[in-house]
């Protein structure tokens, strides 16, 4: 078994404010993870199916004893939105069965959004679990979209009740958020490899609600020199684009974190 490692320094941090900025933190994607601590980030390259995990993980934990609290956060896969007034926690396998595939390396998991009344039910990786509950430190378990969603609702201001396409981007990929106003309206994730497929789904969306130009917003999650083309590309096909904390550093590489918007949420 043999893995990839990429480091990087403080420099190369995003400047978020958040309940988990000080707590070190592993960010599971489908080819690896990275570990995050407040002055670094390093991605670890594995595949899923050759149990390496463990074998990279004990290292962390040992140059990082001692540690008291990890946040695991889940980005292997889309997650599922549920409002609390219609969950059942016994039919979760059946809120997922058409929305999300997945193999029995993978569990149910659900997380209740309890400010907000909504659960977020996701694919959770069996393996990286059992070996993190079987430390002796705190885990806590998040999907990449409960804080993406924490996220955008904390910046949406009260007078605001104009429909907003919310766009996060990642390796490969963007998750798309749909709100009028606060009223929260759509999730889906899309695959995709270029600048091309990201318009074509993104203004699918845009066109099934049969909006004017006028009549919505886009609004990117963070601004990040990896994203340039597709920010640029968008722009050409709208006029009202924006970012959410484009406050914060943009040179921040993917081959460190695949989503670096959410690098130290």
């Amino acid at each position: 078994m043999s893995a990839q490692t990429e480091t990087g320094p403080l420099s190369l941090m995003p400047k978020n404010n958040n309940n988990h900025k000080n707590q070190k933190s592993i960010h599971s994607f489908v080819d690896g993870f990275s570990f995050c601590t407040p002055t670094e980030a390093q991605f670890f390259s594995y595949s899923s199916t050759d149990h390496s995990f463990k074998a990279l993980l004990d290292p962390i934990l040992k140059e990082h004893d001692p540690l008291e609290q990890l946040h695991w956060v889940s980005f292997e896969s889309p997650s599922l939105f549920v409002p609390e007034a219609l969950y059942d926690t016994a039919h979760k396998a059946r809120y997922l069965e058409y929305f999300i595939s997945y193999d029995d390396t993978f569990e149910i998991a659900e997380e209740y959004l309890k400010e907000h009344q909504l659960y977020n039910l996701f694919p959770q990786s069996k393996q990286i679990k059992k070996e993190l509950t079987t430390k002796p430190l705190k885990v806590s378990f998040s999907h990449a979209n409960s804080l993406l969603y924490k996220e955008i609702r904390a910046n949406i201001k009260e007078e605001n009740n104009e429909k907003t396409f919310y766009i996060h981007l990642q390796k490969n990929a963007f998750d798309l958020f749909v709100f009028e106003g606060k009223n929260f309206q759509l999730y889906n994730r899309f695959t995709i490899k270029n600048v091309d497929e990201f318009l074509y789904f993104l203004f699918f969306v845009v066109e099934q609600y049969q909006l004017e130009a006028d009549q919505f917003s886009l609004i990117f999650m963070g601004e990040f020199t990896a994203f340039n083309s597709i920010y640029t590309a968008t722009k050409d096909y709208h006029k009202s684009v924006s970012f959410l904390n484009s406050e914060q550093d943009s040179s921040i590489a993917l081959s460190l974190h695949h989503a670096p918007f959410l690098l130290n949420l």
